[in-house]
Formats: C-alpha cells, structure tokens, sequence
C-alpha cells in the first residue's frame, strides 16, 4: 500500500506547466515501472478526481486538486500569519515578497506583486524555487540536516557542492541569504528563516528588488525582512506544520 501511495505521488509530482499531460508510456520511463503499473495508477487517481482523461491515454490533473488547494490555503495557520506581514513589507517598500516552505525542495506558497511600475513579477504558487541560487531557497537548504544536504545536491548534481555547502554555513549563521542576480538577471533579493523551535527552519520569507534600487536599499531590506521574519518565529507557537502543496 505505502508503495502504491509513494508511486502515486511521484506520478503527481511528475506534472508541470511545461508538462501538463503524461500517458502510461512516459510515465513508465521517468518512474521505471512496467507500463501496465503505470497505466493503473493513472487510471486510479483519474477514478479519485486527482487526474482527469482528456484524450487517447493522455492524463491532465484533475479539478479535485482544486478543492483540496482551497482547503489547504483557508485552513493554513502559516498562511494566516504570514498574509498581514507581507502586506505591510509590500505597503512600506512597494517591492515584491514570498513565502516558501520546504517539501523535499523549495516550494513558493504565498507570493504578493510590489506596487511600483518596475517591481519583480512574483513566484507562481506551487512552483518550486531552485535551491541554492534564490534567496529563499538556500535559507530554507542551510535550515536542513548536513546529511540531507549532501544528498540533495548530490541528487541535483551541483557541480560547485563543496563551494554551496559553504556558503549555506553562512546563511545559517548570520541568520539571512543575499541573491544577487544568480537566478534571474536584474533580480536581487533577501531572504530569513521562521523558525520554530520544535520544526526548525520550516518556511522563509523574502523581498525581490531590482538590482537598481538594491545597491542603494539593501541594508533596510534586509532589516526589515530579518525583524519580520523573527517576530514570526515569536508567534510560530499559534503554527501548526507547515503545509504541503497539492501539485498545482
């Protein structure tokens, strides 16, 4: 059953706005499963709403994934806390704030638009964030164990590993990441770890700018997001865990 469950998930995770659609074959090959075992988990998640057909052995995912989405967003102690915050980083700076937890990987679970002409375009919700060149993703790396650390970049095949770890040591200790344009070009950003003191690291928050108001900014950035993210950390006993993303 645990590993039914398992493949079950893993094909979910498979799906993406670049790949929206998957067929028994394919999924067979990314899984390396028989073709008849991917066929049948398709066929039973698109039975339980989470996939639906939409052409010959062409699977999309399904609209029950947007019912659990909005059961997930409402009852969200994270998303509650976080939600006046970020209002008031975007009303003071005018420039663009996220939220992201981790779920195996960096995932963006609340993203606000800044209000200036020139502010960042947000994170889709639900989209993963590369991990150690987002500010918010290598707060949320350097709060994991050494050991997990290792296997990830192992897993992603950082070619500069030993280089990265080192530079997440940092991040832990002084509390806050920098990005400065390493994702994006003309995108520079901030980000600090809610910590709580039974989970740890469990989410960051964080500030994109644009790399001409960040040479003259980034110090009251980076205040501002540090003192936030640490009166969160103060109210993180009203948190329950922090939640996991239905694929979206």
């Amino acid at each position: 059953m645990l590993s039914t469950l398992g493949r079950a998930a893993r094909v979910l995770d498979l799906y993406s706005v670049d790949a929206p659609e998957w067929g028994a074959t394919a999924v067979a090959q990314e899984l390396q499963i028989a073709k008849s075992q991917a066929h049948e988990l398709l066929v039973s998640l698109c039975v339980g709403g989470l996939l639906q057909r939409v052409g010959s052995g062409r699977y999309r995912l399904g609209w029950r994934i947007v019912a659990l989405n909005a059961v997930l967003v409402e009852t969200s102690d994270l998303l509650r806390l976080v939600a006046p915050e970020m209002r008031a980083l975007v009303g003071r700076f005018g420039e663009t704030v996220h939220v992201a937890v981790w779920d195996g990987r960096p995932v963006c679970v609340d993203a606000r638009s800044g209000r200036l002409s020139t502010s960042i375009p947000p994170f889709t919700v639900g989209a993963d964030l590369p991990a150690h060149s987002t500010a918010l993703g290598k707060v949320l790396l350097a709060g994991r164990p050494a050991d997990e650390i290792t296997r990830f970049l192992s897993d992603h095949e950082a070619p500069d590993a030993e280089d990265i770890q080192a530079g997440l040591g940092h991040v832990a200790a002084q509390g806050f990441a920098y990005e400065e344009q390493e994702y994006r070009p003309g995108t520079c950003s901030v980000a600090a770890p809610i910590v709580n003191r039974d989970a740890g690291v469990f989410a960051s928050i964080g500030m994109s700018v644009p790399v001409e108001r960040w040479r003259r900014g980034r110090t009251g950035y980076r205040s501002a997001v540090v003192a936030v993210a640490s009166h969160l950390a103060r109210c993180s006993g009203q948190l329950g865990p922090a939640p996991k993303l239905v694929p979206a």
